[in-house]
Formats: structure tokens, C-alpha cells, sequence
């Protein structure tokens, strides 16, 4: 048969949709050369796979005996020592033999069943995208998993499709909740919990926020949800975090506004007093704490919001105040 054009037979799809020589235009009812020719190429590879997947088939012969009729009329009892053991765990459906001369391990009836892509019924399919859908995998995402379009998985989760491919139905059970999309919402309670584990390690959150790469250096994770992403980055961190990193402490001062100093330490809170001229260097409005850090020879970032609690700040702006008001004269005729 010489090639047709398209549009030649009544009722057939144009060839923008089903072009000359596929198999798809075969199944279309295209009877050319080259359509035929695809179909004929989709045969042979179908056996070769079938037998690949025999190959890699690994089945045990049970020897059963059964009944048989002999030709004078008699019941014997007839040994068959290679039965088709069917794939799949499931039996062979016609009950057949090997014969003893055979290569094979299933018959062929079974080694058609292993490459056979009939139509199912979508109910699993449909239940599974379901699963998928409540443990947060859109259909973007199983799509990408699975290679199928989204408008069959679409199709398939309204229900409009009732049956698929068996090779459809395979892909789609084959995904798992694993296939997440970086901008996935997960529950946040496993994320929270190897952060809290992590600040009990030592960790500080500007380390981690650090470490996860994130602009602000600060953990501003929401309670309830998080992004799959970052929920796979703090598992990372937390598999390669190692120990916390030794950070260099300057010392606590004391916070009373007026200290009882007594050999550099104060008698009412046990601490450390302030450097003279400590209170007059924050009085100048230095911005920049690592230089009033070089300034008193301390190691680490020190400064007025890492080493005062809330109440000595309000304390600590009390004395600045107290410290910056101009000495009062005293009045004439006035003995101070």
C-alpha cells in the first residue's frame, strides 16, 4: 500500500495530532506503509522487553502430579515436572506446561502479561492522587515525578477518566509523598523540633540562620507550616552541624546605677564593675560596638544590647540621662 496522505479515509484525526508513521495513527485506523511499519517496530520491541524482563525473572518449577487418561481409557497419574509458574505472584491462567526442550521459565501467555498495558480501572489511581494531594504532592509535582501530563492526572482525579493504561497506573502508584516541591507547605513540628534539639546543642539562632543561608539572621519559621525546603535544609543541618562553634564571651557588669565597688567588683550584685569611662564612651552615641569593643580591649561583639537585660537599659538610660545633665551653678549667697 502506497503512502496516504492525510485526510484521505473519512473520520481520521488530521496529522497535526497524529502524524504519518506513529503507532498512534496505526491504532487510528491508518493502514500505510509507514504507520504499518511503526507498528510492526512497537511488536518486536515489545517481545524483546518482554524477554528482558524474563530473563530477570526468578521462579522456582514445582514438579505436580495430576490425573491423566490414558488412551486404553485408564486414570494414571501423570507427573509434570516443569508448570508455568505464573508472574506477577499470581498463577498462570491457562494452567500450561513447558515443554522439556524449552528455554524459557514462563510461557507465553505470561511473558505477554509482563508487558501488557490494557486498561484499568482509575480507582486506585484516583485514591492514590488523593493520598498525594493531603500529604501536601500536587499534581505539578507528581507529574514531574511520574512523566504523565497533567491534564490526564487531572482528568483522572475529577473522575472524568475511568480507565487507564496499566503502565499509567504503575507511574502514578510508583510516586510517593517523597516528591514534594521545594515550595511545598509541610507541618512545621518536626522542623521545630531538630531546631529546639540544635539550640540545646549550643547552637545560637543567628548560627543557624547563618548556616541555613537565610538573609535575615534571624529563625522566623511560622508554628504550624513550612516550606519543604526548608524543612530539607534544616534536616541537613542537623546531620552535618558538628559541634557549636566556641564563641568568645566578654564579661557581665554590673547594672546597678550606683555600684558598691570593692576591689573591681560590685558588693550589692557580685559583678564585674564598669571600666571608668565606660558609661561616658556610650555617652558619645558610639555606634559601631566593635569599636568600643577595641576601645576596652574585650574580645567577641560586644555591646549595650547582648550584655543588659530590660530592666538595666532602663536603668543604664537613667544614669545617661542623670550623667548628661549639665552641673547646676549654685545660687548667689548660697552655700553649697
Amino acid at each position: 500500500m502506497l503512502f496516504q496522505p492525510a485526510g484521505s479515509l473519512p473520520g481520521m484525526p488530521g496529522q497535526e495530532r497524529f502524524a504519518h508513521g506513529t503507532r498512534s495513527r496505526y491504532v487510528a485506523g491508518c493502514r500505510c506503509q509507514a504507520c504499518r511499519g511503526s507498528n510492526t517496530a512497537y511488536y518486536h520491541a515489545r517481545q524483546r522487553r518482554a524477554k528482558e524482563l524474563v530473563v530477570a525473572l526468578v521462579t522456582e518449577t514445582v514438579p505436580i502430579t495430576k490425573p491423566w487418561t490414558a488412551p486404553d481409557g485408564t486414570t494414571r497419574m501423570r507427573t509434570f515436572r516443569r508448570a508455568c509458574p505464573g508472574v506477577d505472584k499470581k498463577p498462570c491462567p491457562l494452567g500450561a506446561y513447558l515443554r522439556k526442550d524449552s528455554t524459557g521459565v514462563v510461557c507465553s501467555r505470561c511473558r505477554e502479561r509482563l508487558v501488557w498495558n490494557g486498561l484499568v480501572s482509575a480507582r486506585k489511581s484516583r485514591a492514590h492522587l488523593r493520598k498525594l494531594s493531603a500529604a501536601g504532592v500536587g499534581r505539578d509535582s507528581v507529574s514531574a515525578a511520574c512523566d504523565i501530563s497533567v491534564t490526564v492526572l487531572s482528568e483522572v482525579l475529577r473522575g472524568k477518566k475511568r480507565f487507564v493504561r496499566a503502565n499509567t497506573e504503575m507511574r502514578i502508584l510508583g510516586v510517593t509523598e517523597g516528591a514534594l516541591a521545594d515550595s511545598a507547605c509541610v507541618p512545621a513540628a518536626r522542623t521545630w523540633q531538630l531546631l529546639d534539639e540544635l539550640l540545646a546543642r549550643g547552637f545560637t539562632k543567628r548560627e543557624i540562620a547563618r548556616r541555613l543561608g537565610l538573609k535575615t539572621l534571624a529563625i522566623q519559621f511560622k508554628r504550624r507550616s513550612v516550606l519543604a525546603r526548608t524543612e530539607l535544609a534544616v534536616e541537613k543541618l542537623y546531620r552535618t552541624a558538628g559541634d557549636p562553634p566556641k564563641r568568645a564571651r566578654g564579661p557581665v557588669f554590673c547594672e546597678c546605677v550606683r555600684p558598691l565597688e570593692a576591689d573591681g567588683r560590685c558588693g550589692r550584685c557580685e559583678r564585674d564593675c564598669r571600666p571608668a569611662g565606660m558609661t561616658r564612651a556610650l555617652l558619645l552615641e558610639q555606634r559601631d560596638p566593635n569599636a568600643l569593643t577595641r576601645a576596652f580591649g574585650w574580645d567577641g561583639g560586644w555591646g549595650r544590647e547582648q550584655r543588659t537585660s530590660r530592666a538595666g537599659k532602663a536603668r543604664e538610660a537613667k544614669e545617661l540621662v542623670r550623667i548628661a545633665r549639665p552641673a547646676r551653678r549654685p545660687a548667689a549667697g548660697r552655700v553649697v
